[in-house]
């Protein structure tokens, strides 16, 4: 009899998981201009505007769509389109959501996909950039599209998906007064205290998520990967999964070396 070991790797034999960081972002784009790797002085709109926000805790900077270029080079990657990909994986922030569907949506098995859309794929939390928007605003746009959002369903507050994966001492207290607020006032909670992170520790740049949280989460989605392919849900397939460079980084380098 074949143990759970030996099946496991016979799956993993016949599924490739592929995992693609998302293009570049409007926050890419204005941490280029603060480092001078792009000219602030170019005459574009979109880099007109960058180029007055000057914190990376700017409301501006929340949850950024794709830059020009990182739309474009999204659309003409066609290195996917021969691969037999039929599930994916995708983080909920813009980016990594709007790099899926430049990718995917004219792949040749876009019709018989799967996307589930997955909390444990998010970013570092760091800055704006990585604060989602609103859920119910990115639901409308990707559920008539065919992405599953129901991992969120089991939350109680969905919105807040990414405090419920926080494994930080603030956690408590920002999830608290979190829930207290209306409409959008929450985002305003978390930047607030992830500036005073900053400035209570200088000299270490600490931020609101830790490494360790963020390895703690890479471990949690390989273990919910590999219980889904042991499930046998997807056979002689490739699966995707669109995310960040640090989880990404955390989950190829560190997490799978395991399995």
């Amino acid at each position: 009899t074949q143990s759970t070991w030996d099946i496991l790797m016979e799956k993993k034999k016949a599924i490739q998981v592929r995992y693609i960081r998302h293009s570049m972002s409007i926050f890419n784009l204005w941490d280029s201009i603060q480092e001078a790797t792009v000219d602030s002085k170019e005459d574009t709109e979109e880099i007109k505007a960058l180029s007055l926000i000057k914190s990376k805790f700017d409301v501006g900077l929340l949850d950024p769509h794709l830059s020009k270029a990182g739309k474009l080079k999204a659309l003409h990657c066609e290195s996917y389109n021969p691969m037999p990909i039929k599930w994916i994986f995708v983080s909920p922030l813009r980016r990594a959501l709007e790099t899926c569907d430049a990718i995917f949506s004219k792949h040749p098995n876009y019709s018989s996909m799967k996307i589930l859309v997955h909390p444990l794929l998010r970013e570092i939390l760091n800055n704006a950039n990585d604060l989602p928007s609103s859920l119910e605003e990115i639901e409308k746009i990707y559920t008539p599209k065919g992405y599953d959002f129901s991992l969120f369903k089991e939350l109680k507050h969905p919105h807040l998906h990414f405090l419920y994966n926080l494994n930080s001492p603030e956690r408590e207290e920002l999830l608290a007064k979190a829930e207290k607020c209306t409409g959008a006032d929450y985002i305003n909670v978390i930047l607030e205290a992830e500036m005073a992170k900053r400035k209570s520790h200088p000299e270490h740049n600490r931020k609101l998520e830790s490494y360790d949280n963020i390895r703690e989460r890479a471990k949690q989605f390989a273990s919910f990967l590999m219980e889904f392919i042991m499930s046998g849900k997807a056979q002689q397939e490739e699966i995707a999964v669109v995310g960040h460079s640090k989880f990404i980084d955390y989950s190829v380098f560190t997490e799978f070396n395991d399995y």
